[in-house]
């Protein structure tokens, strides 16, 4: 039996299950789908969450398709906020390390010793971690892939960023961009299973989309603002309380009073972390905003869209990937398989802002991606990938390209 909107009286859809919804003015689009996993542990709660993340996200489209020119996120007051929390932060993990090592020097030896080696530790435990390179990581160099880097290039001059410092890839259907460890290398990680189902002004979208991400102004790639939301995270781990112990009565008495205390000192952990993770995503989303208009003005509007409708499909795409990669089919000819994906559906755009929104979010919908970037003026593509030079990027990835089609079959 056909359903009609209350509000305008179009058929209600609602593919692949959950609460239907208006195609046209997408009444009831923010309803809660039941069979979401948890995100906060109950129900009720998850479903108010839910309903919030919806208008806050909607609210964050709405406020950037009205201002195109609205600043770039970082100075604001989340940026001041995380900067507050992470100098309090490095403030009280510099106190504890001159307490501990002051207790150890003082009464060396000592049953207090123990208690100066205890901070130190502490400290060290929830020392702010800036990340580093993984050194099991399959890198790419300008001498086995030059036209890749020569793409690269041309791409970040377009877009104004900096080239990335290291390449990599992996057989993960997904790409990203990042700044890691003191000296703040760049990384530029592919997917290979992602880069190669792409077309190539789709490839150019893609890389100025993670290249944006070097200028973006993105709080949480910051070196400083970044770290309380690590930290918290890794505190709330350290308070953990582990499984009971004891047997004496006194020792479970013990136990139990030690326990009580690091569930709640671990409580406030979490809270304080989920807070400073829930601000920093919410910047973030504008900072994917400004890195798809770069995307766009490299590649063009209409191949910017087309990647971002792709990835409105992600399980989808996925499952097509590892079909032909149990297939046997080589990864170039994966491209084909997902030509029928990347036509624009509003219905699928909508499935997918359901789907995908979320109070710890990093990315906006993709569905509100690709609209945002429909809405704006029309970009022509800056960087041109030629057939030829597609070609023979797929040639120097070829034996990457193997290794992952291996991957994907035996994981798949």
């Amino acid at each position: 039996m056909e359903i009609n909107c209350p509000r305008c009286a179009i058929a209600l859809v609602s593919p692949g299950g959950g609460p239907p919804w208006c195609p046209a003015c997408e009444w009831n689009l923010d309803a809660y789908d039941e069979r979401r996993p948890p995100e906060l542990g109950w129900r009720w709660l998850d479903r108010r969450a839910h309903r919030l993340a919806y208008r806050l996200t909607m609210a964050r489209h709405a406020e950037l398709h009205a201002d195109p020119a609205r600043p770039m996120p970082g100075g604001g007051r989340t940026r001041v906020v995380l900067l507050v929390a992470s100098v309090l932060l490095l403030a009280v993990i510099a106190g504890i390390v001159v307490l501990g090592a002051w207790i150890v020097i003082a009464t060396w030896l000592s049953l207090a010793t123990v208690f100066g080696v205890l901070l130190l530790l502490i400290a060290y435990a929830v020392r702010p971690r800036l990340g580093r390179l993984d050194r099991d990581a399959d890198r790419l160099d300008e001498m086995t892939a030059p036209t890749l880097f020569a793409l690269l290039r041309r791409v970040a001059d377009a877009t104004g960023a900096p080239m990335p410092d290291v390449v990599e890839v992996d057989a993960v259907l997904n790409a990203s961009a990042a700044t890691i460890g003191l000296r703040r290398t760049r990384v530029l990680r592919l997917g290979l299973p992602l880069w190669a189902v792409l077309t190539p002004q789709e490839r150019v979208a893609l890389l100025g989309h993670e290249l944006g991400h070097f200028v973006n102004g993105d709080t949480r790639r910051g070196a400083l603002t970044g770290v309380a939301t690590r930290t918290f995270g890794e505190l709330a781990l350290l308070l953990r309380p582990g499984p009971p112990a004891g047997d004496t009565l006194v020792m479970m008495i013990a136990d139990l009073i030690t326990r009580a205390i690091l569930r709640v000192l671990c409580t406030g952990a979490v809270a304080v972390h989920v807070l400073l993770v829930w601000l920093s995503m919410r910047d973030g989303q504008h900072a994917e905003y400004l890195a798809d208009d770069l995307a766009a003005r490299a590649a063009g509007t209409t191949a910017a869209v087309s990647f971002l409708d792709l990835l409105c499909r992600a399980e989808t795409l996925d499952m097509i990937v590892r079909r032909d990669a149990r297939a046997g089919l080589e990864p170039p000819l994966w491209r084909a398989s997902v030509d029928e994906l990347r036509a624009a559906d509003p219905v699928v755009r909508q499935r997918a802002i359901r789907q995908e929104v979320s109070m710890f979010a990093g990315h906006p919908p993709s569905g509100l991606r690709a609209r945002l970037i429909e809405a704006r003026a029309p970009h022509a593509p800056a960087v041109v990938l030629a057939e030829s030079d597609d070609a023979s990027i797929d040639a120097e990835l070829a034996k990457r390209y193997a290794v992952a089609r291996r991957e994907i079959a035996i994981g798949g």
